[in-house]
């Protein structure tokens, strides 16, 4: 029987326990967990959403669970802030890729963790931080998000339709966290992939780009099959450098996410 989240990560990372429902979607599997880090591997997957799209589920979910590793006790565990910064143009198609995330700070109610993606060749695709929240566990503690590891469906199931500076979604339960929301690295990917088709729309030759991402999370949006939406827009758009920003609200229309970015392209 297991009784710390460090054991209960063994265990998952050994087989003997369901990952997290978005990991099970989309095909990612932790490889080793240690106090203090954690490594998991993408397989290759087909480009759904523009930019990483799963590698931010799997780099977002490695930075929130490495956190647990240095915890006596369970807590709700809640992304803040994460910050991306990539090395050159996303591969395409993504993957394999490995993620490594380390804890650099820890206090009573937050944690600052870091990590790297690579590619297999081994070189570094991209470098990521991420500002968690430390929460007691709700009445009932995490509820059911753990209990079946769906068969894999991908970012399909988020069903997203629009463009270029306006989109709409379903937030499908396969692709939820612990707590039964959307998980932190899909709504970076919805952003991401906003962001990059309206910079696209007012600078062409900067889509793809090499670029940094901050996002900010509000709020969790119900992973329950309601809707979203996503509305995005250049800030600046010049031959080489283009700045964009992006909202997510929830099917209340309530601001869920803020994101920002700058895509850099030099020749």
């Amino acid at each position: 029987m297991t009784t710390t989240p460090l054991e209960r990560l063994r265990a998952a990372a050994g087989g003997s326990a369901p990952l997290v429902p978005v990991a099970g979607s989309l095909g990612i599997t932790v490889d080793s967990v240690d106090e203090g880090r954690m490594v998991a591997t993408l397989a290759p997957s087909p480009a759904v959403l523009r930019g990483p799209g799963p590698a931010f589920v799997m780099i977002d979910m490695v930075l929130s669970a490495v956190v647990a590793t240095v915890l006596p006790s369970d807590h709700a565990i809640s992304t803040l802030t994460l910050h991306w910064a990539g090395t050159r143009p996303f591969p395409d198609p993504a993957g394999p890729l490995v993620a490594t995330g380390s804890v650099v700070h820890l206090t009573q109610d937050s944690a600052l963790s870091t990590g790297e993606l690579t590619d297999a060749d081994g070189e570094v695709v991209a470098t990521v931080t991420n500002r968690s929240a430390l929460l007691p566990l709700p009445p009932g503690g995490r509820g059911g998000g753990r209990a079946q590891q769906p068969d894999p469906v991908g970012f399909a199931a988020l069903g997203l339709t629009g463009g270029p500076s306006r989109w709409t979604g379903v937030s499908a339960p396969a692709l939820s966290n612990t707590a039964g929301a959307l998980q932190g690295g899909v709504v970076a990917a919805v952003a991401t992939h906003a962001l990059d088709a309206a910079v696209a729309a007012a600078r062409p030759e900067l889509a793809g780009a090499t670029f940094d991402l901050d996002v900010t999370y509000l709020r969790g949006i119900p992973s329950d099959g309601s809707g979203f939406a996503v509305a995005a827009q250049p800030l600046h758009a010049g031959r080489r450098l283009a700045a964009a920003r992006a909202e997510l609200h929830d099917s209340a229309g309530r601001l869920a996410i803020l994101a920002s970015s700058a895509h850099w392209r030099g020749r």
